[in-house]
């Protein structure tokens, strides 16, 4: 079984408060999910949807043996986004320009849960994923939640009611009010402000009247028990009902359940003060989560200062009109869409703070674009992932405001590492090709946008589109866009070049540019035209000075500490000495490839570095480990949208290195191991790739089990399989809900039983083997 873990997506995060309830929901949903592949919960806002599914999805997993993968699209607001977000939540980059048919071919052979969360909005879109989905993913079942059916043909509906409430008409005992569900969440939820609440015979009318009022409904509950710190029952009861008779006529038209929520939401919110009615309003533009610097940054001005927002802040985090989430070292703060969507009904001022919200996270990406190149660019890439909604939010505010596109340009552009860094540069070339219509013009900041663009078009082979940005990126350096515009024109085109299979030109126009560059300073894109220069030159007949050129390279950006370079100078060097130098020469800089990855913590090897990697592997001697890694590399290259061997000077070496791993193994073993890394989701690549302790010059296979079932308990497969996920003892203990001093016991029978010394082998063991294992 393998689940997405809280690090990898914080919509996992285990609630604050316990789950109570729902037993018999639970019951029915997993019989459901044994027999049905679409599913959708449905249920009225604040019904307690997405908590049911998060408390079926694990035990599902653990039932089906498979992947369990959840997308919150709370915070997609663009439908044009759907395939990016769940492409990425199942293990793909993002850089394809078509994510639906790039997840299609992904799931095709995977079994998986995947839960979509919050489809309401998006309700068209997400119909026809599913639809495509089922047909083409036969061992993909699909839980969704959402306030309206999607209306498929294959759809089964798990409607949720609110949780059942005391009778009007039959007084409860004691025993028997506090035999409720509805009350148990009340007690429990009042408890953690007013720890000594307890139900007695004096309050438990009231208690009962109460959950009456709010129809049972969890969300609406857990806000009025925050109250209990400042107000009794009876006094919460008299208050929602005075609210009730006031709002009543307003809101006959609406559902019960969903006039119970807004007519808490408005009790909640009348009960708060201006300064919180204020930044509840205000908050509800960001998307996500958001951290106190944002909130400072966005919801201030002479009404509210910076120096309030703090103090308000942890006041609605008491009332529970905020969630506060632990990310790394630091809070991040997160509105319900219910409480969102009603803070933003109360959003006076909405266009002055959707820009001060845009200005934010543009000097969020500005600083990312000074840091380019340096060792700080990659970690703040890491730490930018949270705000991914909200970068989203900004662009969308560039494009649909008229004024606004050359302010978009700059965002997107200026992102440029960033959706690189993380394999997501479709969705940066679809917000510039966006951008660059919604303004016309040479504005500043558009020559940077255009070439951004054309690179993004170029690098998933799109070479019409990428030759129409760049004559545009001429025109505008001729007429004055930008200093360096002509330059980097000139650069794309070498770049298109060499996908194009015209080398002379490439390497001509690269050595002019390294010097170019280096005249006027720019380290940044002499280095990477250094990086070009250096294994087109290789490749073209000089492999002496091809080596020279990088490894000059190489030891400027160490000198400069520039991590980022250094790992694609390492990766063009280690393709250069798998084809032209000694297998100790390739294992040594392969190795030094593999620090330098694993330092970066950032996104799995794209396809032509996975191949590489086999070629020394092939030159160890290694052919098993090449053939898994020529397969990884296939199904990374469709992952990425374009095909490796578009690289023309890469194919011929590719094919020959191929070939010699498959005479080797036997077309038999060959395509068996072949189809191991085919199989390989995107960690599992990674993992694999940067297992050190497989290069070295003997040739020796480290990391894997020997032929044969493996002689593991089914509780060390499944530490092993968390293992290979990336997680800690501490993480694994209380995934298992064990001791970590009993994981670390498990740990080393694994370690003594497979005859293994690291971790490590143990993850690229499991990543063979660990599927096929528990499935047995």
């Amino acid at each position: 079984m393998s689940v997405i873990s809280r690090e990898d997506h914080p919509a996992l995060v285990a609630d604050s408060a316990g789950y109570i309830g729902r037993d018999g929901e639970i019951r029915d949903l997993l019989r459901l999910l044994a027999s049905e592949r679409l599913v959708t919960v449905v249920g009225a806002p604040g019904v307690g949807k997405t908590r049911l599914v998060r408390r079926v999805m694990t035990e599902a997993g653990a039932r089906r043996g498979d992947e369990v993968v959840f997308v919150d699209l709370t915070e997609v607001r663009d439908p044009a986004l759907v395939g990016h977000t769940i492409a990425v939540h199942v293990g793909l980059p993002g850089g394809s320009a078509t994510p639906i048919d790039n997840l299609l071919n992904t799931l095709r052979d995977r079994r998986m849960l995947l839960v979509l969360d919050n489809c309401e909005h998006l309700i068209r879109v997400c119909a026809d994923v599913a639809s495509r989905i089922l047909e083409a993913c036969p061992a993909i079942v699909l839980l969704m939640t959402s306030r309206q059916p999607l209306a498929s043909p294959r759809e089964r509906l798990f409607p949720l009611a609110p949780m059942p409430v005391p009778d009007r008409d039959a007084p409860c005992t004691l025993a028997e009010i506090e035999a409720f569900d509805v009350v148990k969440l009340f007690v429990d939820r009042a408890r953690s402000v007013v720890p000594s609440f307890s139900v007695t015979r004096d309050n438990r009318d009231e208690i009962a009247r109460l959950v009456r009022e709010l129809d049972g409904l969890p969300l609406a509950i857990e806000l009025a028990a925050r109250w209990m710190r400042s107000l009794s029952v009876g006094q919460l009861s008299e208050r929602l009902d005075s609210q009730l008779r006031f709002l009543g006529a307003k809101q006959r038209h609406r559902s019960p359940c969903t006039r119970s929520l807004r007519d808490t939401l408005a009790w909640s919110y009348d009960l708060c003060s201006p300064d919180e009615r204020l930044l509840w309003a205000r908050a509800s533009v960001f998307a996500g989560t958001f951290d106190l610097h944002a909130a400072r940054s966005v919801c201030h001005d002479g009404t509210l200062g910076a120096e309030r927002v703090p103090e308000v802040l942890r006041s609605l985090v008491d009332k529970s009109v905020f969630m506060a989430e632990r990310h790394g070292d630091g809070l991040r703060y997160r509105l319900l869409e219910s409480l969102r969507e009603y803070g933003a009904e109360h959003l006076a001022d909405e266009q002055e703070v959707r820009r001060r919200h845009r200005d934010h996270y543009a000097r969020l990406a500005t600083r990312l674009h000074r840091a380019r190149g340096t060792s700080a660019s990659l970690p703040q890439c890491h730490d930018l992932r949270t705000d991914h909604p909200n970068f989203r939010v900004a662009l969308r505010f560039c494009v649909d405001t008229p004024g606004e596109a050359a302010a978009g340009w700059r965002l997107a552009s200026n992102l440029d590492v960033y959706w690189q860094a993380c394999r997501a540069q479709a969705e940066g070339r679809d917000w510039l090709d966006r951008l660059l219509k919604a303004g016309p013009g040479d504005g500043p900041g558009r020559a940077e946008a255009v070439l951004c663009d054309a690179h993004y078009a170029v690098i998933v082979g799109d070479f019409a589109r990428g030759t129409e940005l760049l004559d545009e990126a001429r025109e505008l350096a001729q007429h004055g866009g930008a200093c360096d515009a002509a330059a980097r024109a000139r650069y794309m085109s070498a770049m298109l070049a060499t996908f194009t299979g015209d080398l002379g030109q490439a390497t001509t126009e690269f050595a002019v540019l390294v010097e170019e560059f280096h005249a006027s300073g720019d380290r940044q894109r002499e280095l990477a035209s250094i990086y070009h220069l250096g294994w087109c030159t290789a490749f073209t007949g000089d492999p002496r000075r091809g080596r020279e050129i990088l490894r000059d390279g190489l030891a400027d950006s160490v000198e400069h500490d520039e991590l980022y370079s250094q790992n694609y100078l390492l990766d063009a060097l280690t393709r250069v000495d798998a084809e032209y130098g000694t297998p100790a020469e390739a294992a040594a800089t392969l190795r030094q490839l593999q620090h330098t990855t694993a330092q970066t913590g950032m996104c799995p090897l794209a396809g032509d570095t996975l191949a590489a990697i086999g070629w020394v592997a092939g030159r160890l001697g290694d052919h098993t480990r090449a053939a898994v890694l020529y397969g990884a590399a296939e199904t990374a290259s469709r992952e990425h949208g374009f095909a490796m061997h578009a690289l023309a000077l890469f194919t011929a070496p590719h094919h020959r290195h191929v070939n010699r791993a498959r005479v080797a193994l036997g077309e038999s073993e060959f395509r068996r191991h072949h189809t191991i890394g085919e199989s390989m989701t995107a960690p599992q690549r990674l993992t694999y790739a940067l297992d050190p302790e497989s290069t070295n010059t003997r040739g020796r296979r480290t990391g894997r089990s020997t032929d044969g079932e493996p002689s593991l308990s089914r509780r060390e497969l499944e530490v092993a399989d968390l293992v290979r996920r990336g997680l800690t003892n501490q993480q694994i203990a209380e995934h298992l809900t064990l001791s970590p001093r009993t994981v670390q016991t498990h740990i080393t029978h694994i370690l003594n039983k497979l005859d293994f010394h690291t971790r490590t082998q143990i993850a690229v063991w499991a990543t063979q083997q660990i599927q096929a294992a528990l499935k047995a």
